[in-house]
């Protein structure tokens, strides 16, 4: 599906707005949609309204609820050299997890 896995419809925010922190989260978008295209699925950036950084913590919001893998690529995207090297992700969705 073509742009499917296109980033620039998933608003990045942060608790300093500066270019550094737009970088790093628009790195962990594309260290996640990697993981995601190693399984197949070309469907997670669609789901995702959001990234917002909070002095550390990501909070991934979701546009519709995503699977348990899918909260997996961004965990370990944030976890990463490219993110935060954190593990403290929180995941706003609208529906329940499957």
């Amino acid at each position: 599906m073509p742009g499917a896995m296109d980033s620039s419809r998933v608003t990045v925010t942060g608790s300093v707005r500066d270019q550094t922190g737009a970088e790093r989260l628009n790195s962990v978008i594309g260290y996640a949609c990697a993981l995601a295209d190693a399984d197949g699925n070309d469907r997670v950036l669609g789901k995702v309204a959001g990234l917002h950084d909070r002095t550390g913590a990501l909070t991934v919001t979701w546009k519709v609820g995503p699977t348990a893998d899918e909260m997996r690529y961004f965990t370990l995207a944030w976890g990463s050299s490219v993110g935060a090297r954190s593990d403290d992700v929180r995941h706003e969705t609208p529906d329940p997890v499957v």
